[in-house]
């Protein structure tokens, strides 16, 4: 019992000093504004917003047609830096939400202006999409675009996919059983730290005897059914502005190249690389991986076998320490931009 109170003492004292953070952070961006920015703000909504709880965006809110001011810029030693201010439909309550969000944010600049306009409130399963023009993006018309790879789960997607899909094939209880199976293979990752050794242990309780054609069918179903709970709206725009660019785009992935393939084959990918599985004479899945696994230096010699070692990586897209050796390579190093979800 006093453990417990102890707890929910120090959740309700962390609450409490995020909520002041928060209506501290608001304050000083009020502040830095010029004397315009009051003449077409009433001050009541201002000491409103200030006196207002914090609650989260939830989809069914209503927008309306108001001047909403981008405040943060990215600290020198953030871990998000988004290169370009956000340009869309924003709810009311952005100034709260975005500051409330966005980590790694203390300093503030010159805020710019964006109008929205009136969105009407969404029906069921239908959703409001804002695409960002071509002059949101940083841009050099004298550098010529080269390659822009992108890795997939939890980058182009909101989760991983390897585990969604074992998941969704093998079902609840299936699902269950597999993972206590492999208690003791993640036992000997703790020790080792070794991810393609996990990898290939969990190809081969879930995947081994499966005949490739009936594992492409099932990807094929999966990304059918999944791809629309999966992939984030934000990563797509940026997708659809490389491919505007004339860019040659590359998914560059840990999880098995035959399960990503609907998904690359869907987008347009022009390479997806990823990794590969052994097959027998029979075409069936062994349970062993065919080289190593796809992540960290993997990446980037991948890329390099593919695009030789001229290869110029216009911007390069990822959100773990997997990802760190394509990210340095880069011209534009995307690590956690994209936030949103489906």
């Amino acid at each position: 019992a006093v453990f417990t109170g102890f707890r929910g003492w120090c959740f309700t004292v962390a609450i409490s000093r995020l909520k002041v953070r928060l209506r501290d952070l608001l304050l000083r961006a009020i502040l830095r504004q010029d004397s315009s920015f009051f003449d077409s703000t009433p001050t009541g909504d201002l000491t409103s917003r200030r006196r207002t709880p914090v609650h989260p965006f939830r989809p069914d809110s209503s927008y309306r047609r108001r001047v909403v001011e981008v405040l943060t810029v990215p600290d020198r030693d953030a871990d998000h830096k988004p290169s370009v201010p956000y340009r869309g439909a924003i709810p009311q309550t952005c100034g709260i939400v975005v500051m409330g969000r966005i980590r790694g944010f203390r300093s503030f600049v010159q805020p710019v202006a964006v109008e929205i306009p009136d969105v009407p409130k969404p029906k069921a399963r239908e959703r409001v999409q804002v695409d960002l023009a071509p002059e949101d993006f940083p841009e050099d018309p004298s550098r010529p675009v080269g390659v822009v790879a992108f890795d997939f789960d939890g980058t182009l997607t909101v989760r991983d996919s390897f585990t969604a899909f074992l998941a969704w094939r093998a079902g609840a209880a299936g699902w269950v059983r597999g993972l206590a199976a492999l208690a003791p293979s993640a036992g000997r990752y703790l020790v080792n730290h070794d991810r393609g050794l996990l990898k290939a242990a969990t190809v081969r309780r879930f995947l081994a005897g499966t005949p490739r054609v009936e594992l492409e069918a099932q990807a094929r179903a999966f990304a059918e059914t999944h791809a629309t709970r999966l992939l984030r709206p934000d990563a797509l725009r940026s997708w659809r502005y490389w491919r505007a660019r004339g860019a040659t785009l590359a998914i560059v992935t840990a999880s098995p190249e035959i399960l990503v393939a609907p998904f690359a084959r869907g987008l347009g990918a022009d390479q997806l690389l990823g990794t590969r599985l052994v097959e027998d004479a029979e075409g069936r899945i062994t349970g062993e991986l065919d080289g190593a696994n796809c992540r960290g230096a993997e990446k980037m010699r991948r890329l390099t076998e593919v695009f030789g070692p001229d290869m110029s990586l216009a911007a390069a897209y990822g959100d773990t320490s997997g990802d760190t050796e394509m990210l340095s390579r880069a011209a534009h190093a995307g690590f956690r931009e994209f936030r949103e979800r489906p």
